[in-house]
Parts: structure tokens; C-alpha cells; sequence
């Protein structure tokens, strides 16, 4: 069993291009450092994709090295926990999580 991630929404709940489309890869250290560089694909067969629940969400999570603090609250920069995700099982014959087909 593989695990992807599914970008929902942003955590402020809006909605931008990456919504809607699983992680194909994303690199905190890239971009700006508060947000990072993410690519997506709604195809669930070019997702990047996890051995087990915990790795994706340790991927979810993970810290900036280059600005691993946030200067204004001093708390983790974790750049990807900007956006909502869900962490499922990956099923290559279908683009969205089954949760996500009735919205």
C-alpha cells in the first residue's frame, strides 16, 4: 500500500491551482522560504507517493532548512502545512480520493 498527499484548500481556506490535485513533489527550501515550491498532478499515477501514513506526514510537515524558524512568532516554518492536505491511500485508476468525488 502507497500513501499520497491530496491538496484540499489553503489553510485559510481559499483555493488556488494546487487545490483540487495530489503532490507530485515539493521542495521547502526552493522559492520563497515561507511557502516553498510545490508541483501537482490530478493524476493519482504521478503522485508522489509514501510507504506508510507517517512518512507522508512527516512530509507534510517538514521543516525549512534554510529558515527553519518563522522570525515572527518563532515558531517551525513548515512551509506545505499552509496548505489543507489529505493523506490517502493511492489508487492509480482514480484522480480524486474517494471523499473528495461527491464535492
Amino acid at each position: 500500500m502507497r500513501y499520497g498527499l491530496f491538496v484540499v484548500q489553503l489553510a485559510n481556506g481559499r483555493r488556488n491551482e494546487h487545490c483540487g490535485r495530489w503532490v507530485r513533489s515539493f521542495r521547502a527550501d526552493r522559492g520563497n522560504v515561507y511557502r516553498g515550491v510545490l508541483q501537482t498532478t490530478q493524476h493519482a499515477s504521478e503522485a508522489l507517493t509514501f510507504e506508510t501514513h507517517a512518512e507522508a506526514h512527516a512530509f507534510w510537515t517538514q521543516t525549512s532548512s534554510v529558515e527553519p524558524v518563522r522570525p515572527w512568532d518563532g515558531k517551525p516554518n513548515r512551509p506545505m502545512t499552509g496548505y489543507w492536505v489529505l493523506i490517502e491511500e493511492i489508487d492509480e485508476g482514480r484522480t480524486v480520493p474517494a471523499g473528495e468525488a461527491a464535492q
